[in-house]
């Protein structure tokens, strides 16, 4: 009984560490997708746009918005 019982812990501790490093590789996936399409943008090759809207990320909240730190494409201020 104790053997199953590890076994069936050790399984699920690999299915568990599997869908973290799964999610890990489709944040980085995606945050690699951003760059890959802002560098084309500065190179001048415009992509049509996406399909689906952006992510806010993590839970919704921005840490750019608690630091003060103007966000990429923003403006710090506009010049009149």
């Amino acid at each position: 009984m104790r053997h199953r019982l590890s076994t069936l812990g050790a399984g699920l501790l690999v299915i568990v560490v599997g869908l973290f490093v799964l999610v890990g590789c489709l944040g980085a996936a995606g945050a690699l997708a951003r760059a890959n399409k802002a560098v084309l943008a500065y190179a001048g090759i415009d992509l049509p746009p996406t399909h689906y809207p952006p992510t806010s990320g993590g839970f919704g909240i921005h840490l750019s918005q608690h630091l003060h730190i103007p966000r990429v494409g923003t403006y710090v201020r506009r010049l009149s």
